[in-house]
């Protein structure tokens, strides 16, 4: 929370038992809306703000679907935690029970969603930049830590214009 701004995200890769593929991106930002908390008990106080889009892909049917959700860190409509990690925007999130993997995407809006699990295999963590700091500009302050995790086995469950799909592929 001292961090200005976070993001997770996953896309993906995916096809269905019967070979018809899809995309998916599910991206989760927290912004802090000011340097410290509120000197505040009420639960509805926050610095905090998250944004979420969702989108995916129907290639074969040529469909492309994408939503946004915003709320506050207030009153449980959105956070962030290490252990277990989860990170959720109302109904959407990644979490895992114990490590990081498995880890659950969950994501639903209106007749398109997903519900995924995904899996580490043999690649390490890719770290960006300088062992993981990614420099924006020589300015002190202007950098992010940045680090992808690549090649997850992804399976579950795609909802694409109101029909389930059983899906499995490629996710990071």
């Amino acid at each position: 929370p001292e961090f200005r701004n976070e993001w997770w995200y996953v896309t993906g890769n995916l096809d269905d038992d019967d070979g018809r593929r899809f995309g998916f991106e599910l991206t989760i930002f927290r912004f802090a809306l000011a340097p410290t908390a509120p000197d505040s008990e009420s639960a509805w106080r926050s610095n905090q703000v998250y944004m979420g889009h969702l989108a995916i892909s129907d290639i074969a049917g040529g469909r492309h679907y994408s939503a946004e959700r915003f709320a506050r860190a207030a009153a449980g409509l959105a956070g962030a935690q290490v252990a277990p990690f989860e990170v959720w925007l109302g109904p959407w999130s990644l979490h895992a029970d114990n490590a990081l993997f498995p880890l659950k995407v969950e994501a639903q809006h209106e007749d398109f969603g997903l519900s995924l699990q995904l899996q580490s295999g043999d690649k390490p963590m890719v770290l960006q930049g300088e062992q993981g700091l990614s420099r924006k500009s020589a300015t002190p302050g202007n950098a992010s830590y940045y680090y992808s995790l690549t090649r997850l086995d992804a399976s579950g469950r795609l909802v694409s214009n109101g029909v389930s799909h059983t899906v499995s592929g490629s996710a990071w």
